[in-house]
C-alpha cells in the first residue's frame, strides 16, 4: 500500500539523515505522549500557528480551547493537550527557535510519523492512533489523545496479573505489525530502511571494542560500581553476572556469535522500532493498546519489536519467563554489545543518566540472552 495523504510531503523524508540509534534503544527519545498534564499555562506551550491548525481540526475558534501542557519528553518538540468540551487532541510542534538549522530534519520526522500511521490504518492495523493530520508545512502534527483519566495506562503496571494482561497485549500488537505489507515505494517515500544492522550488528566494532583491554577494564569498573548502588539492587545479580562476563572469553565468544547470527537474519518484517512503556497507551477496560512515536519505524529482523519491549519490561521488574520464546537471542546479544561500548561514552548532558541506563539494560539483555540459549 503507498502511503500518503493530505498534509504529506514525501519530499521531506529523503532529507532525513538518521539520528544515533541510542533513542531508539535506550529511552533517550522519550515519549511526546503523557500520563500527566498539568494545569494550564499563562504563557501556552505550543505557537498560535500550532492552535489555530488544532481548532481547525476541532471545528471550533481559538478562544473556545483550553491548552495544557505536556510533561515529560527529551525532544525538542513543543507538546500540548488542547481541549473543547468533551473533545481532546494532542498536538507536537517543531519549534525552530530551538533547533539548529532551519528544523527541516525534524518536520521530516513528524511527516514520517504521520505517514506510518496513515500507512497502518489504510490496512486496518488499529494499533495506531485512531485519526491524526499533519499541517501543510509539516511543523504541527495533531492526533487522537489517551488520557489517564479515560482508562488509559502510560506505565508498567504494579500488578502481576495485570502486568501479565499488559504484556500480553504489547507482544500480540508488535506481531501484527510484523505482518503489515510495505512496499518498496513505502520503504522510499517513508525511510523505512533498515538501518540497525550497521550498528546493533557490527561484529567488526564490537570485536575491536572488546580487544582493547582499557575498554573492558573501565566496564567492569562501571558494573563494580553500579553493583553497589541502591537504586538498581533489583538487578544486582544480572549486574555481577555481566560483570563477570566482561572478562570471560566463552562469554565474549557467546556475545560475539550471538551478533553474527544477528547479520544472517533478514530484515523481513516490519516494526516500530521504539517499543517501551512511555511509547504505547494501553486501556484495560477495552482490551486496546495504541502506539505512537512512529518515526523511528524500519524494515527489522523478525522478533525485534517484541525483544526490545521485553527487555525494557525486564528492567522494570515484570517477569517475562513466559514470553522467552518471543526473544531474539542474536538482537540480544547485538543489544549487549552495542551498549557497553555507549555506557563509556560521556553523559550527552549532565544528569541524564542514559549511560548508567544503557548499562543496566546490556545487564537485562544478557541474562536473557544466557537463559534462552
Amino acid at each position: 500500500m503507498q502511503a500518503g495523504g493530505p498534509g504529506f510531503e514525501s519530499p521531506l523524508l529523503h532529507q532525513i539523515k538518521y539520528r544515533s540509534l541510542t533513542g531508539i534503544l535506550f529511552g533517550l527519545q522519550l515519549s511526546c505522549y503523557t500520563r500527566d498534564v498539568s494545569a494550564q499555562m499563562k504563557q501556552p506551550p505550543i505557537s498560535q500557528h500550532a492552535i489555530l491548525f488544532a481548532g481547525e481540526q476541532l471545528g471550533v475558534g481559538t478562544n473556545e480551547l483550553t491548552i495544557e501542557p505536556v510533561s515529560g519528553g527529551f525532544s525538542l518538540n513543543q507538546r500540548a493537550i488542547v481541549r473543547c468540551g468533551n473533545k481532546s487532541l494532542f498536538v507536537k510542534e517543531v519549534e525552530d527557535s530551538l533547533l539548529e538549522g532551519d528544523g527541516q530534519q525534524e518536520r521530516a520526522w513528524l511527516a514520517k510519523d504521520q505517514g506510518v500511521m496513515e500507512l497502518l490504518r489504510s490496512e486496518n492495523i488499529d494499533v495506531v492512533p485512531e485519526w491524526s493530520a499533519l499541517s501543510d508545512d509539516s511543523t504541527v502534527l495533531a492526533m487522537t489523545a489517551y488520557p489517564t483519566v479515560e482508562g488509559w495506562h502510560w506505565t508498567l503496571p504494579d500488578d502481576t496479573s495485570a502486568q501479565h494482561s499488559y504484556i500480553s497485549a504489547v507482544i500480540a500488537a508488535v506481531n501484527r505489525l510484523e505482518i503489515a505489507t510495505v512496499t518498496p515505494g513505502d520503504a522510499e517515500s517513508l525511510s523505512l530502511h533498515p538501518y540497525f544492522r550497521e550498528k546493533i550488528g557490527n561484529v567488526d566494532s564490537f570485536s575491536n571494542f572488546v580487544a582493547d583491554r582499557d575498554n573492558l577494564d573501565r566496564l567492569a569498573q562501571k558494573y563494580q560500581l553500579l553493583a553497589q548502588t541502591a537504586e538498581v539492587k533489583l538487578h544486582s545479580s544480572k549486574l555481577q553476572s555481566t560483570l563477570d562476563a566482561v572478562h570471560n572469553p566463552a562469554a565474549i565468544t557467546k556475545i560475539r556469535r550471538g551478533i553474527e547470527n544477528l547479520l544472517g537474519q533478514p530484515d523481513e518484517v516490519f516494526g516500530h522500532c521504539d517499543v517501551r512503556s512511555d511509547n504505547l497507551a494501553y486501556n484495560p477496560r477495552q482490551n486496546k493498546l495504541v502506539l505512537v512515536d512512529w518515526n523511528w519505524a524500519s524494515q527489522t529482523p523478525k522478533k525485534f519489536g517484541s525483544t526490545e519491549f521485553l527487555v525494557s519490561a525486564a528492567e522494570q521488574g515484570a517477569d517475562i519467563a513466559a514470553w522467552h520464546d518471543e526473544l531474539n537471542p542474536g538482537l540480544l546479544a547485538g543489544m549487549v554489545g552495542f551498549w557497553w561500548g555507549c555506557c563509556l561514552q560521556p553523559e550527552i548532558r549532565e544528569g541524564s543518566g542514559l549511560r548508567k541506563h544503557q548499562a543496566v539494560s546490556a545487564a537485562i539483555a544478557y541474562d536473557l540472552l544466557t537463559k534462552i540459549s
